[in-house]
């Protein structure tokens, strides 16, 4: 049995773009990042004082 031979011409478009948005995500999940690492070190002080009816 022999192979049988195609040709497959195909057109992309939009690369462009495409990258741009990629540059787009990565910087904003960079800053995401650095918003979470900044969540991270803040403390939180709570005091209560129970109330008297």
């Amino acid at each position: 049995m022999r192979p049988i031979g195609y040709r497959l011409n195909v057109e992309v478009s939009g690369i462009e773009e495409l990258k741009e948005a990629c540059k787009e995500v990565s910087k904003k999940a960079e800053e995401l990042q650095e918003a979470i690492d900044r969540l991270s070190i803040i403390e939180v002080e709570l005091k209560a004082k129970p109330v008297n009816n």
